[in-house]
């Protein structure tokens, strides 16, 4: 791979990776960003550094610790080794820098021509893809420069026990989509449930909380992503997730397996499949709560981080051979 020739000056013991970010409050994105940051850094061949744009918010919201970010470092692509770039972090790498770049690909959307974010499939650097359905989206654009590999996404929660008792509580979670969560929250109002709606965003640990004694989770997700990290969080928490397809869950979300799927993304979907799903057995609901719990416990963190430094390994190999 032409691209592995540029990485031959790495040399034990520690190849010093930059990251860097533009903080402006919690999202998913941000915190798979962290997660890899925290992955590189306990491989022991690479050392990170971190930069922070001025203009970051730096809140308890902040995945980053206060003692990490008060550590930010200039974005100087020559004092490092490799970089470390997701989303529109490519806007900090001048087009004719030569630095080894991995870069984290979170959303089908890096697929949409005459976008920034398909702009910089061109660009060298190895592709780190959130999910099949990520890497088959970019790699069908042929524009991608550099090799492309899928690391399913990982979560880092505890899987509650199937033998949780769970109130008739009905979750919904809907700060992507605030008009339909509203407007679920008013159909079910008279229903048999004890309706908890979030049409606006909270913190990550409230979410999980309420996941955790919610015995139907409501997941509306944006029309496409990249994975959808919340669908698996709500396997490991709740009863049973109920979540639209959004592309990017599509390998890990089977409808009557392991979560309830509408067939239509609107109120009306939504409803008829929280109809469906309380005409099942008792048996048919305990085998989609333990595949949730299974699929769950199979997309751990632990497991993400061994694949990329599986993946770190293998570049590193490949980097001595190119010399």
């Amino acid at each position: 791979m032409k691209w592995l020739k540029k990485v031959r000056h790495l040399v034990k013991p520690k190849i010093r990776m930059l990251f860097c970010r533009d903080y402006q409050g919690y999202t998913g994105g941000h915190q798979k960003y962290y997660d890899y940051y925290q992955h590189i850094s306990t491989h022991p061949a690479f050392s990170t550094f971190l930069h922070f744009s001025d203009a970051s918010f730096r809140d308890a919201s902040c995945p980053w610790s206060p003692e990490e970010m008060a550590q930010s470092v200039d974005f100087n692509t020559t004092e490092y080794d490799a970089l470390f770039v997701a989303g529109t972090d490519w806007r900090n790498v001048p087009e004719d820098d030569t630095t080894p770049v991995i870069n984290l690909i979170q959303h089908v959307r890096h697929a949409e021509p005459n976008t920034e974010l398909y702009s910089y499939l061109s660009r060298p650097a190895m592709r780190l893809c959130v999910s099949a359905e990520v890497e088959q989206a970019i790699r069908k654009t042929g524009n991608v420069n550099g090799p492309i590999i899928t690391v399913p996404n990982g979560h880092n929660i505890d899987v509650k026990s199937t033998d949780t008792q769970y109130s008739n509580t009905l979750f919904i979670l809907g700060m992507k989509q605030p008009t339909l969560c509203n407007e679920l929250e008013k159909m079910l109002f008279s229903s048999m449930y004890e309706v908890i709606a979030c049409p606006k965003k909270i913190p990550r640990e409230d979410v999980l909380s309420i996941m955790g004694n919610t015995k139907i989770s409501v997941l509306l997700p944006d029309p496409t992503e990249g994975y959808y990290l919340p669908a698996l969080e709500a396997m490991a928490n709740s009863a049973v997730a109920l979540v639209p397809d959004c592309v990017g869950n599509r390998t890990f979300c089977k409808h009557l397996y392991n979560c309830m799927m509408p067939k239509s993304y609107t109120a009306e979907g939504i409803l008829q499949c929280i109809d469906d799903y309380e005409r099942l057995s008792e048996e048919k609901k305990r085998e989609i709560q333990l595949n949730a719990r299974a699929t769950a416990l199979s997309n751990s963190i632990d497991k993400e981080r061994t694949r990329v430094h599986e993946l770190l390994d293998n570049w590193l190999k490949e980097s001595h051979h190119a010399n």
